[in-house]
C-alpha cells in the first residue's frame, strides 16, 4: 500500500492478531499437522514447440504405487527410495517431520510433523508444500496436494490440523479434562463448539472451487471439526480435517 500500512486482509497479519490477543489472555496456540499428496514418476515431459499451449498438453506421469492398502510394510520398503530424499531434506530445512507414511490411495503418501506454536504451524505448511514439489521435479517426479486430481483410481488427499491451547506459565494443555470419561475439559469444549460454529464459512477458504467440491462424496473424513474418543480426546486436541 502508498503508505506502507499492513493489508487488513492478509491472512498473516490477521493470524498474528489473533494470537497476539490469545497471548495476552495466557495461552499459546499448539498445532500438529498431517499433510497428504501424491507423488508421480514423469514418463514423458512433451516440450516440443507443438506442445507449447494456453494451456499445453498434459505431459505423461506414471503411479510409483499402484496398490490400494493401508500402509504395509511391503509398500514402504517399495517407496522408500522416493520418499527418503525428501525426508532427508525436509530435515535439512529444519522442518520438524515426524513421520513418512503410506496412505491409502494409489501414489499417495503422508507426512506428520510435530506440534508446534504460533506461527510455526502455518509457516511449516507453506514451506512444506513448496519444497517438496520443488525436490520432486528436480528428480523427474510430480508431486501434487490437489484434493482429487484427474488421474483414475486415485483417492482424495487432504490434511489434519491437530490443535490445542496450553497455559503459557504452566504449559498445562487447556483441553484436558481431568474428570474420567470426559473426552475435553469445558474450555476445550467451548474451542470445539466454536470451530463447528464457524464450519459453514471455512469451508468457502478450504473448497474454493469446483474441483474440491468434486471430491467431497469420495472422502473418508470430509471438512469440519471433531474432538473426542480415542487417543485425539486423550492427547487433548481438537482436530480439522481438511480436504
Amino acid at each position: 500500500m502508498p503508505t506502507a500500512a499492513r493489508l487488513p486482509f492478509a491472512t498473516r497479519n490477521l493470524y498474528k492478531g489473533v494470537l497476539a490477543n490469545l497471548n495476552k489472555r495466557g495461552y499459546d496456540y499448539v498445532a500438529g499437522l498431517e499433510i497428504e499428496c501424491h507423488i508421480f514418476k514423469r514418463e514423458e515431459t512433451r516440450m516440443a514447440p507443438e506442445d507449447a499451449g494456453q494451456p499445453g498438453r498434459r505431459r505423461t506421469s506414471v503411479c510409483c504405487r499402484t496398490a490400494i492398502s493401508i500402509s504395509p510394510s511391503s509398500a514402504t520398503t517399495r517407496w522408500s527410495r522416493w520418499l527418503e530424499f525428501i525426508r532427508r531434506d525436509m530435515l535439512a530445512l529444519g522442518l520438524p517431520l515426524r513421520s513418512v507414511e503410506v496412505e491409502y490411495g494409489p501414489s499417495q503418501c503422508e507426512f506428520t510433523f510435530q506440534p508446534t506454536t504460533d506461527l510455526m504451524p502455518a509457516d511449516s505448511m507453506v514451506l512444506f508444500r513448496s519444497a517438496v514439489k520443488q525436490i520432486c521435479h528436480r528428480r523427474g517426479y510430480h508431486a501434487t496436494f490437489m484434493c482429487r486430481p484427474k488421474i483414475p483410481n486415485v483417492v482424495s488427499s487432504g490434511w489434519h490440523l491437530h490443535q490445542s491451547i496450553v497455559s503459557r506459565d504452566t504449559g498445562k494443555n487447556l483441553f484436558m479434562s481431568t474428570v474420567p470419561d470426559e473426552a475435553l475439559s469445558p474450555f476445550g469444549c467451548g474451542y470445539l463448539a466454536g470451530l463447528l460454529a464457524q464450519c459453514a464459512r471455512c469451508h468457502r477458504v478450504h473448497h474454493p472451487d469446483h474441483q474440491r467440491l468434486q471430491a467431497l462424496p469420495f472422502l473418508f473424513a470430509g471438512a469440519g471439526g471433531g474432538g473426542g474418543g480415542g487417543g485425539t480426546a486423550r492427547s487433548g486436541a481438537a482436530t480439522t480435517a481438511v480436504r
